[in-house]
């Protein structure tokens, strides 16, 4: 007998190995893949870039000193800002959303075996879901316009920062210029004291000029002490708003020369301005934006999503391919309706939204307006007319009174109104700035620094 020898197909053993390679180099491939940019993720990216760029430069540690111009101390508080920090990741977050929004879901690798007694077949295999025509697309869009949204709400923390500096900023100066003015009239008062002193030794006036004196005097010492207490206070909110805690070893001195504000432009072009860049205004035109295409993306939702596969059986000696395909039905119209108009009402109520802040806009913006006009009006009232006139008045009642011609009261009266006056004109320049700094920040969404706001034009033509 001759024994019968058995010798393996050697083809069709290849063709298993190759087709296994080749399904695991096609699994390879797409694991390393990237999606293709939509345009509205491009424009977002760049964006980001840019204001990432002058936002993320970072000195380390905060160097303040008492010549620090106003524009670098509030370039410090911007950038320190923990709101903003915050709003910026928020951003980032939301730009990252449109790259897994717009991208194909992930493939499956599925793997079947047929058992017996035996291993009958072997089925490795690769499944690829394709949503319907123009999903991908909008729901890209619906993520762009949360990013731009998050955009507008990390330019109104920015906003927000700036003003809530320059308020501890002016309120600090404003303090300062207090203390000076009642230091000011303090001496002016020992003065006061020392010719009441001199007439009631010459015998022409009375012990009591001298005691009214002393009252005054009294008086304005305990009111600097009281300015001079509650510099502690004005000095904890000027760090805080530079972004340095009460408990940090930090120094922050105070400015040596505080500066004011530029003098502003037409009233009219601050709200030609803030009628394109009001911090809330850009931040509903984002979500009309978003509410549109979540509109588009609910009407697709009628549409057919597909899914491809392959499988390959590689136990026989030839591997056969099995081809797979699948289509979802989207029959259940009151659901696709509902989605319909649940997009459309968010619609609907973000246009309205816009248009009602438009209309807030218009009344803060007379306020903010009137509140400008009236006190610039009282300080160069105070400045140019009041406060000489005052110690022209100042002067003429010395000298009566050591020429005998008028009271002591008068002289007293003439320092008190020269003090009201100085006063007045310190609270009127503050309110100028408050007034100005809420026209140009709040109001008109001036970002007042270089960078931080991007372009958007081609955003909303996009």
């Amino acid at each position: 007998m001759h024994r019968l020898s058995h010798k393996p197909n050697v083809t069709s053993w290849r063709l298993k190995k190759i087709s296994f390679a080749v399904f695991l180099a096609s699994s390879s491939f797409i694991i390393g893949c990237t999606g293709l940019k939509s345009t509205d993720e491009a424009v977002a990216r760049k964006q980001l870039a840019d204001v990432t760029a002058a936002y993320r430069q970072k000195s380390g540690e905060l160097s303040v000193s008492p010549d620090t111009p106003l524009q670098d101390l509030m370039a410090h508080a911007i950038k320190r800002s923990p709101q903003v920090e915050a709003a910026y990741f928020d951003w980032v977050q939301a730009v990252e959303k449109i790259t897994v929004e717009r991208s194909l879901p992930d493939p499956r690798i599925t793997f079947e075996a047929d058992i017996q007694d035996v291993v009958m077949s072997v089925m490795p295999g690769l499944m690829v879901d394709i949503p319907g025509p123009g999903k991908l697309r909008a729901q890209a869009a619906v993520a762009a316009g949360e990013a731009a949204m998050k955009y507008a709400e990390f330019r109104k923390s920015v906003l927000t920062s700036a003003a809530n500096f320059k308020k501890a900023y002016f309120e600090l100066q404003a303090l300062e210029d207090t203390i000076a003015v009642n230091k000011r009239n303090l001496k002016l008062v020992h003065d006061l004291r020392d010719i009441a002193q001199v007439q009631h030794s010459a015998g022409r006036a009375s012990l009591q000029d001298v005691l009214r004196a002393d009252i005054e005097r009294d008086e304005l010492n305990v009111r600097i002490q009281n300015l001079e207490d509650s510099r502690t206070v004005a000095v904890t909110r000027y760090k805080a708003a530079l972004g340095v805690s009460p408990s940090s070893e930090i120094d922050i001195p105070v400015p040596k020369h505080f500066q004011n504000s530029d003098q502003a432009p037409p009233l009219d072009e601050i709200y030609k301005i803030a009628l394109t860049r009001n911090p809330s205004l850009v931040q509903m035109e984002a979500e009309i934006r978003r509410a549109e295409a979540a509109v588009v993306l609910a009407r697709r939702s009628a549409v057919p999503d597909f899914g491809f596969g392959i499988e390959t059986d590689v136990k026989p000696s030839t591997p056969i391919v099995t081809p797979q395909f699948s289509v979802t039905l989207p029959i259940w119209r009151d659901k696709i309706a509902a989605e319909i108009q649940s997009a459309l009402a968010a619609k609907s109520a973000a246009q309205a939204r816009y248009t009602q802040e438009q209309l807030m806009l218009a009344v803060e913006f007379a306020s903010m307006a009137f509140m400008y006009r009236e006190s610039e009006r009282e300080y160069r009232l105070m400045t140019e007319q009041l406060i000489p006139k005052a110690k022209s008045s100042l002067d003429v009642a010395r000298s009566g009174y050591v020429g005998g011609q008028s009271s002591f009261i008068d002289f007293l009266e003439a320092e008190r109104s020269l003090l009201q006056f100085e006063l007045a004109t310190v609270d009127a320049r503050k309110a100028r700035e408050i007034a100005l700094l809420n026209l140009s920040l709040s109001i008109a969404g001036i970002v007042p620094l270089e960078g931080i706001e991007a372009d958007t034009k081609k955003e909303k033509k996009s």
